[in-house]
């Protein structure tokens, strides 16, 4: 950000102005740049990149303007964005199971955190910072911490890894009250506005330590995630494949996809708290959920997610591009 000159005060930008002074998508070029694969036939990546380039976009352009509106809301303290996803996509993870896993995982934390607010109107005050007991688990011993989530036990796909904070550092009780105050369509302690990002379509490459490694006394490449290679240990899996670009864009399509049809059909599905299987999760807060669900009035919790918001590590900065 800094050399890019960005300023958070341009999420809140006239439309009509012009993208930041001296940006461009190849912006990029004139700084160095790490954790790039190293492609053997260069020839063969730059006709993949022009493949890639003729294909119609992931997301709209409309849809970025308004995650971007989402974002200054964020800096204001009028709302409350949660990131999550995993470390790696796998291509193997693309399945109809896979995604409706994510998205539980995530709609189940969007839910308690937009009942934050009432739940600290109803308690009594607590030191900064702290959660409300509601919420919170013993931190002792390897007992989860407010915010963490179990796996289901029934369930054979990894738990994502989750971020969740607002604009300035911890959202804490003074936070909350501030965004009842700011929010007119909002009575005091009612839901939390929050927007999901998801962490998933294109999150094909990890970024590493070291760009080699030694496996049963063989030097290999290390596995950069499946847009670049292959997890199996062998050099000739581990050499960086243009053609796994193609395979990634076919992949996250298919899962922007799904997202979209899953999410616009309506969240009930994932919204009976009762069922939840979640260290943190109190039959109080259960309750209060399903009544939010329930509730007729203009406050109550929307089951249908008309906005799909979703990110990725932009490490390989010619597919970026």
């Amino acid at each position: 950000l800094n050399n890019l000159n960005l300023d958070l005060k341009w999420l809140e930008r006239d439309e009509s102005q012009s993208v930041p002074q001296g940006w461009s998508p190849s912006s990029w070029r004139s700084l160095v740049a790490e954790q790039q694969p190293a492609y053997a036939d260069k020839e063969h990546i730059q006709r993949v990149l022009q493949s890639v380039e003729m294909l119609p976009p992931l997301i709209p352009h409309g849809e970025t303007e308004n995650l971007m509106r989402r974002l200054a809301e964020v800096y204001h303290k009028k709302r409350f964005i949660i990131q999550g996803g995993d470390c790696a996509e796998r291509f193997e993870d693309c399945t109809a199971a896979g995604i409706e896993s994510r998205i539980r995982v995530l709609e189940h934390m969007r839910l308690i955190l937009s009942q934050l607010p009432p739940f600290l109107a109803q308690l009594e005050p607590s030191p900064p910072n702290k959660a409300p007991s509601e919420f919170a688990e013993a931190s002792s011993g390897n007992s989860p911490g407010v915010g963490e989530i179990l796996p289901d036990p029934e369930s054979t796909v990894e738990t994502p890894r989750m971020r969740a904070g607002a604009a300035g550092g911890e959202f804490g009780e003074d936070d909350v009250k501030e965004n009842n105050n700011n929010n007119n369509n909002n009575k005091a302690g009612g839901p939390l506005k929050v927007t999901v990002i998801r962490r998933a379509a294109g999150q094909y490459m990890k970024p590493r330590t070291a760009e080699s490694e030694d496996v049963d006394g063989i030097r290999m490449t290390v596995f950069k995630g499946d847009n670049v290679n292959s997890l199996e240990a062998s050099p000739e899996a581990r050499a960086p494949k243009p053609e796994k670009l193609l395979e990634g864009c076919f992949r996250a399509q298919c899962t922007m996809n799904y997202l979209r049809t899953r999410l616009s059909e309506g969240l009930e599905q994932y919204q009976s708290p009762h069922t939840w299987r979640l260290s943190t999760l109190r039959k109080r807060t259960a309750d209060k959920i399903q009544e939010s669900i329930l509730s007729p009035s203009e406050s109550r919790v929307t089951t249908r997610c008309d906005e799909v918001y979703v990110s990725h590590e932009g490490l390989y900065l010619d597919l970026e591009q």
